[in-house]
């Protein structure tokens, strides 16, 4: 999968970190991984989030904290209420992908 990745400046209080999001049209939520939480030094609250994915519903139980982003070229920043936390977010750099790839690739539209 082909992510789209930006570079933002991410707030929780007086605590700023650089770091790149990426964008992800399906989610209706948004997540991050412990180790931003524990560099903005960001209070969590305890949630358990419904997660419904193309294999099953499932039940996660974490922490939500609110932080605000912004590009990092300047732009417009934008609050983030109930993020959920995460210890790792599973996403792998993109290859290229070549001829043969794509002759071996099948695509789904619904």
């Amino acid at each position: 999968m082909y992510l789209n990745v930006v570079p933002i400046i991410v707030s929780c209080g007086a605590c700023e970190v650089t770091t790149h999001a990426f964008l992800y049209p399906g989610s209706s939520l948004s997540f991050c991984e412990r180790k931003l939480m524990n560099a903005l030094n960001a209070p969590g609250s305890p949630k358990c989030m419904p997660i419904h994915t193309m294999t099953a519903p499932r039940t996660l139980d974490s922490e939500a904290v609110s932080v605000s982003v912004e590009p990092l070229k300047g732009g417009k920043r934008i609050e983030l209420s109930e993020v959920v936390v995460v210890d790792k977010i599973p996403v792998k750099p993109n290859i290229i992908l070549d001829r043969s790839d794509l002759k071996s690739t099948i695509i789904c539209v619904a």
